[in-house]
C-alpha cells in the first residue's frame, strides 16, 4: 500500500485545492511486468484504465507505470479542475515531455527527466465525465508515471445544472423506454412523461434477469409477463465500460456459441422495433446484432468498436396480430443488450387472391455464397416474390424481394434468380410466390425448398514454425504451412503461457516476425494462428514453440582509464571500450561520488572535460551499459588534478628564484639570500 505524507498532501492540496480524485497505480497488473505490453486494471476510485506498450516493474512512491511508446487512458468522472502528475524517466535517454488531452484536445504538457519531478496543469476546468489521455512523444524513452491527481472544476460554466452541463428546461434521456419528452427540471434531474401504452406496446428492461458472471443458458419471466430465453449470456459486468448501463442487462457471447434471447409469444402486433447496445468488454472487433421476428429477419445494427451507447431501431415493421423477437449476436464479440422496446400495430389486412404458385421450385449451381433459383407454372405473370432465409425460416406476408421476368411457356417454361453474399456451409429456406394483374393484394401461396451451400474450406494453422538468431533479448520467428493466407495473429509470453486476447497481434504479409526487448536466458513460448478471413471470425487452431534466449554477456567496468592533455582548465580522459559501445561519465571536483548528473558516451570510448578549475583534484568515474541498456558494471574511478596558475619558480615552496633576497629570521645574520639549495641563509 502506497503512503502519502501528511507533508505531501499538505504541499498538493495547498497547490491545486482540494483533491477530488487519486490514482497511485497500485492495482497494476503484475505479470509479465519487465516485458512492454497493453495493460489493464481497476483504479483506486473504480475506473477503468488502460496503457499500452507499457510495463510495470518500475516504482517512484510505490508501484508505477511505465510507458515507452504508447499512452495512459481512462474517463474520470465528475469533471477536472487541476491536474498534478509524478514523472521520472527510467534507464536511458533525455529529457522531454508528456502530452496530456481532455476530450481529445490538447490541455497541456508534464515534463520528465533522470530524476522524479512532480508538475501541476492548472485551469483544466472540464465538467462532467472527462476521456483522459497521457501521450508519450513517441521518441523510445521510458517514462515511470506516478501519483495523478485531480481536483474538482472550480469556475463552473454558465449553466443552470453544471454537473450535466444543461439548463432547466433542456432536453435529455432519462433512459427509461417508458417516457418521452424528456427534460431537465429545477432539481437538475432528468425527468420524462411517461408514454401512453397505446403508443408503446411492451418493453424489457432485465430488472428481472438474474444472471450470473458466467455464461449459461436459461430464461427469465420479464416485463408484461414475456419469457425470455437466452443462449450461451451472462450479466452486464457492472458496465465496467462506463458505458452509461443502468441497472440489468445482458451480455450475449459471440456468433460461433449461436448465443441470442428471444422471446415467448407476443400479441398486439408490432411496429417500430428499439433496444439499446453497447461494447462488452475490451477486446478488438465490431459488435453487431441481427433482429429477427417470427424467425424473420428485419435487419442487423450498425457495426461499433467504441465505449459509447448505440440504439439499434427498425421502423414501420407494421406486423399484425401474434409475434416473437429474437436478438442474435452476428460477430465473434460479446455485445451488451439492454431496454427492448416496440410499439403495437393493428390492421385489417388483405387477402391472397385466386392467383397460382409455381408448380415447381429448384436450385442449381451452388456454391459457397451463391445459389440459382429456377421455378416454373404457375400463373402466367411477370411479377414474383423471392423470401428466404437461413432455417429455419418461414417469411412474414410483407417478406420477399420483388422479382421481374416472363415465363414463355412456348419456348422458355422456367424462371431464373441467383441470390448472392450468403454464408458458407450453411442450410437456408427458400421460397417464391407469384404476384398476379400487379397487384400486391393479389398473391399466390408461397412454394418452397431448401438448400445448403458449400462448406468453406478450413482455416489451418501453419504447420511449422521455428526460432532463428536468437540472442539475449530478439528472436527472430518464421513459419511456413497451413491455409493460403497473408494474415496470422501471433501471441507470446515468458513460459509457461496461456495466449490472451490483451497479447495478440496481427501479421499481415511476411511470415515472420522480430521480437524484442526479450529477457535473457529466459524460454519464452510463441504462439500462432492463421487469420482466414478479414473479420478474423475464421481463425485456425494455435500452433506454438518454445525457444529460450542466450545468456547475457557480464557486463564488464573499464579495465583502465588514462587522463592526458590536462591543462589549468581541461583534461582529456580515454578508456578501454571491451566489447561495449555505450558507457556512463560521471565527474566532480574531489571528492565525488557518482550522481544522477551523467554524460552517456557511444562509439568512441573517450571525452573531453571543460570548464574545469585550476590546480585541482577531480574524481572521474566510468561505467559501462550493457544488454540494450537494461544492465549497467561497477564504477571504474581516476584521479587527476589540472595544472595551476601560479608563476614559475626556482624554489616554488619559497615561491623565489636563487639570489633573492629573503628573511631567515635570525636577528644576528643580515644580507639573507635564496640559496642553490632553496635555503634562506644570512651572513652572521
Amino acid at each position: 500500500m502506497k503512503k502519502f505524507t501528511f507533508f505531501l498532501c499538505a504541499i498538493f492540496l495547498s497547490f491545486i485545492g482540494y483533491a477530488q480524485g487519486v490514482e497511485t497505480f497500485e492495482n497494476i497488473p503484475s505479470n509479465r511486468s519487465g516485458s512492454y505490453g497493453a495493460r489493464l486494471w481497476i483504479g483506486d476510485n473504480g475506473a477503468t484504465w488502460e496503457a499500452s506498450d507499457a510495463r510495470t516493474d518500475q516504482t517512484i512512491d510505490g508501484k508505477a507505470i511505465t510507458v515507452r511508446d504508447g499512452s495512459l487512458t481512462t474517463t474520470i468522472s465528475g469533471g477536472i479542475g487541476n491536474l498534478t502528475l509524478t514523472t521520472q524517466r527510467k534507464f536511458g535517454g533525455s529529457s522531454g515531455s508528456l502530452t496530456v488531452l481532455a476530450n481529445g484536445d490538447v490541455v497541456g504538457t508534464f515534463a520528465y527527466g533522470d530524476s522524479e519531478q512532480t508538475n501541476t496543469i492548472a485551469g483544466i476546468n472540464l465538467w462532467g465525465d472527462v476521456a483522459l489521455e497521457i501521450q508519450t512523444p513517441g521518441n523510445g524513452n521510458r517514462v515511470a508515471m506516478d501519483n495523478l491527481i485531480w481536483t474538482s472544476p472550480i469556475d463552473s460554466p454558465d449553466y443552470d445544472c453544471p454537473s450535466s452541463q444543461a439548463n432547466i428546461g433542456d432536453s435529455c434521456d432519462d433512459g427509461n423506454p417508458l417516457t418521452n419528452n424528456d427534460t431537465i427540471n429545477e432539481d437538475c434531474e432528468c425527468v420524462g412523461i411517461p408514454v401512453d401504452i397505446g403508443d408503446l406496446c411492451g418493453f424489457e428492461n432485465f430488472d428481472n434477469a438474474d444472471l450470473s458472471q458466467s455464461y449459461s443458458n436459461g430464461s427469465f419471466v420479464g416485463n408484461n409477463n414475456i419469457t425470455w430465453t437466452y443462449v450461451e449470456s451472462r450479466d452486464e459486468n457492472g458496465d465496467q465500460n462506463n458505458s452509461g448501463i443502468e441497472g440489468n442487462a445482458i451480455m450475449l457471447r459471440r456468433l460461433s456459441d449461436n448465443s441470442k434471447i428471444y422471446s415467448s409469444t407476443i400479441s398486439g402486433g408490432i411496429s417500430n422495433f428499439s433496444v439499446k447496445l453497447y461494447k462488452g468488454f475490451t477486446g478488438r472487433g465490431n459488435r453487431q446484432v441481427e433482429l429477427l421476428i417470427n424467425g424473420v429477419s428485419h435487419g442487423t445494427s450498425t457495426p461499433f468498436n467504441d465505449f459509447d451507447e448505440h440504439i439499434f431501431t427498425v421502423d414501420d415493421i407494421d406486423l399484425a396480430g401474434d409475434f416473437t423477437l429474437e436478438i442474435r449476436n452476428i460477430r465473434g464479440t460479446q455485445i451488451i443488450i439492454d431496454d427492448i422496446s416496440w410499439t403495437c400495430f393493428e390492421d385489417e389486412g388483405g387477402s391472397i387472391a385466386d392467383c397460382e404458385a409455381p408448380d415447381t421450385l429448384e436450385v442449381n449451381n451452388i456454391t459457397e455464397n451463391s445459389v440459382d433459383l429456377i421455378w416454373s407454372g404457375g400463373s402466367i405473370e411477370y411479377h414474383w416474390l423471392v423470401a428466404y432465409g437461413e432455417s429455419p425460416y418461414t417469411p412474414s406476408e410483407e417478406d420477399g424481394e420483388l422479382v421481374y421476368g416472363f415465363i414463355d411457356y412456348d419456348s422458355t417454361n422456367f424462371m431464373t434468380h441467383s441470390l448472392g453474399e450468403l454464408n458458407p456451409g450453411t442450410q437456408y429456406d427458400v421460397y417464391v410466390r407469384t404476384m398476379c394483374e400487379e397487384s400486391w393484394d393479389n398473391l399466390s401461396e408461397w412454394v418452397q425448398t431448401s438448400f445448403t451451400t458449400e462448406a468453406p474450406a478450413p482455416c489451418l494453422a501453419p504447420q511449422s514454425a521455428e526460432a532463428s538468431d536468437v540472442t539475449p533479448h530478439t528472436a527472430n520467428i518464421s513459419w511456413t504451412g497451413g491455409s493460403d493466407a497473408e494474415a496470422w495473429i501471433i501471441a507470446y509470453g515468458v513460459a509457461p503461457y496461456t495466449p490472451m486476447e490483451s497479447d495478440e497481434e496481427l501479421v499481415i504479409g511476411n511470415a515472420q516476425y522480430l521480437l524484442e526487448r526479450l529477457e535473457a536466458d529466459t524460454e519464452y513460448e510463441f504462439y500462432i494462428r492463421t487469420a482466414c478471413d478479414e473479420d478474423l471470425e475464421n481463425l485456425s487452431d494455435w500452433l506454438f514453440i518454445t525457444f529460450t534466449t542466450e545468456a547475457a554477456e557480464p557486463c564488464l567496468a573499464p579495465e583502465t582509464i588514462d587522463v592526458t592533455e590536462i591543462t589549468e582548465t581541461s583534461a582529456q580522459v580515454s578508456w578501454s571500450a571491451g566489447s561495449q559501445e555505450y558507457w556512463f561519465v560521471s565527474y566532480g571536483e574531489s571528492p565525488f561520488e557518482p550522481s544522477g548528473d551523467v554524460t552517456m558516451v557511444g562509439g568512441n570510448p573517450s571525452v573531453s572535460l571543460d570548464n574545469l578549475e585550476p590546480g585541482t583534484s577531480y574524481d572521474v568515474h566510468i561505467q559501462s551499459i550493457c544488454n540494450n541498456f537494461d544492465t549497467a558494471s561497477e564504477w571504474t574511478t581516476v584521479t587527476f588534478t589540472t595544472t595551476s596558475t601560479d608563476p614559475e619558480f626556482d624554489c616554488p615552496s619559497l615561491q623565489a628564484n636563487i639570489g633573492d633576497s629573503c628573511n631567515d629570521g635570525n636577528d644576528m645574520t643580515e644580507n639573507d639570500v635564496v640559496t642553490e639549495d632553496c635555503e634562506c641563509v644570512g651572513t652572521p
